[in-house]
């Protein structure tokens, strides 16, 4: 995932930046110091679905259509599942700096 890609989905999800830095500070005292990368690969691997991917593209392209599908969807679902989308949304992006931060450092 690109830098691009995750403004995108910052901007759908609405995270301020209190909130990333203190879900990134959370991830970063749950990631083993000796295989970082391989942990994030494996946490961000949950993530590779179809569905997870069409969500990932509506965010990137279409918000204003992801918005009204998952708006749509609660009432079908319920609020809770509604939540539970944006929660994962929420940890993929987190996930997905992690990695990014990661793979800045090594290239020092």
């Amino acid at each position: 995932m690109t830098i691009e890609d995750l403004v995108k989905i910052k901007k759908f999800l609405k995270l301020n930046e209190k909130e990333i830095n203190r879900r990134l500070e959370e991830e970063r005292k749950r990631i083993p110091k000796v295989t970082a990368r391989g942990y994030l690969g494996l946490r961000i691997k949950r993530f590779e679905t179809s569905e997870c991917g069409l969500i990932k593209y509506l965010a990137q392209h279409n918000p204003e259509l992801l918005t009204e599908a998952l708006d749509k969807y609660s009432h079908y679902a319920g609020d809770e599942a509604k939540a539970e989308i944006i929660e994962n949304m929420t940890q993929h992006y987190i996930f997905e700096l992690l990695l990014l931060e990661k793979e800045k450092k090594k290239k020092r």
